[in-house]
C-alpha cells in the first residue's frame, strides 16, 4: 500500500512466539493482533490496511506518507473510508489537529 521504500521492514510476531534476526534492515516487534487486524494475502498473514495506517499513524509517520498510504488503501477499495476514520481518529492530535474528527483528519491526509 502506497510508495514507501522503508529504511527497515517491521513484522509483528504475536506473544508467546519469539523470533529473532540478524539483518539490520529487519524489525520484529512483539504484539497481540486481534482476529480482525490480520487476514490472508497470497498466502501471507499480513495486518490489514486498518491496522497498518494505525501503526504508521502511532509511529507518527509523516502526514504525507501516511496520506499517500491512506488514499492509495481507500483508491484500491481496501478499506472502508467509515472505519479508517474511526480509526485513525484518535492520532489527529499528533498531527496537529486537537480538535478534528476522525473523517476530518482522513480528509486533512487524504486531501479530499
Amino acid at each position: 500500500m502506497g510508495h514507501l521504500n522503508p529504511l527497515r521492514w517491521e513484522f509483528i510476531v504475536p506473544p508467546p512466539r519469539r523470533f529473532r534476526t540478524r539483518r539490520q534492515d529487519v524489525a520484529i516487534r512483539h504484539a497481540r493482533l486481534a482476529v480482525d487486524d490480520v487476514g490472508w494475502v497470497d498466502g501471507l498473514l499480513v495486518t490489514t490496511p486498518r491496522r497498518t495506517a494505525t501503526d504508521l499513524a502511532a509511529i507518527r509517520l509523516d502526514g504525507g506518507h501516511l496520506g499517500l498510504v491512506v488514499a492509495d488503501m481507500l483508491e484500491r477499495n481496501l478499506t472502508q473510508p467509515s472505519d479508517l476514520a474511526t480509526a485513525l481518529a484518535p492520532y489527529a492530535a499528533g498531527y496537529g489537529l486537537p480538535d478534528a474528527t476522525g473523517q476530518e483528519f482522513l480528509q486533512h491526509l487524504t486531501h479530499r
